[in-house]
């Protein structure tokens, strides 16, 4: 069966929201794991700022009233919230970066799905935050190991 737009529309949307809500608990999990104070705090930060992000897009989905015409391809989510136990703050920090550039990718195609529709500033903004968040967690990653 193929989706109608606003069908896809709608469930594109939906899946934007689960993988923030997914962000959002691996970042709280994550915090509660990590010790080192400025560690702790990026991830509690990276959680609040995952909870907006969630809100901007339920909001969003409630406002928009002419979707998108055309079908959008999600891109791979490989993703996996779940936290293994024995997770070193290398690997937290390793997957919490894998996440980011799966949600960069996500949010490029939503802003290229939904351009010229008036709508794709939101997309542009949580691009550009999500990426703000991979370059964070890329930079303390890379103090973390040079130490």
């Amino acid at each position: 069966m193929q989706l109608k737009p606003l069908e896809d529309y709608q469930a594109t949307l939906k899946e934007a929201i689960r993988r923030e809500e997914d962000a959002v608990d691996f970042y709280e999990r994550s915090s509660a794991v990590v010790h080192q104070a400025d560690q702790k705090s990026l991830l509690k930060r990276l959680a609040i700022e995952e909870k907006g992000h969630k809100k901007i897009l339920a909001d969003f989905a409630d406002d928009v009233t002419t979707p998108p015409t055309g079908y959008f391809v999600p891109s791979r989510y490989a993703f996996n919230p779940a936290l293994k136990p024995g997770l070193t703050v290398e690997d937290i920090f390793k997957t919490a970066i894998e996440l980011e550039e799966e949600t960069v990718n996500f949010y490029a195609r939503l802003l290229v799905y939904f351009y010229k529709t008036g709508h794709e500033e939101v997309f542009k903004k949580l691009f550009d935050v999500e990426m703000k968040h991979k370059e964070a967690l890329q930079k303390n990653y890379e103090a973390f190991i040079q130490q």
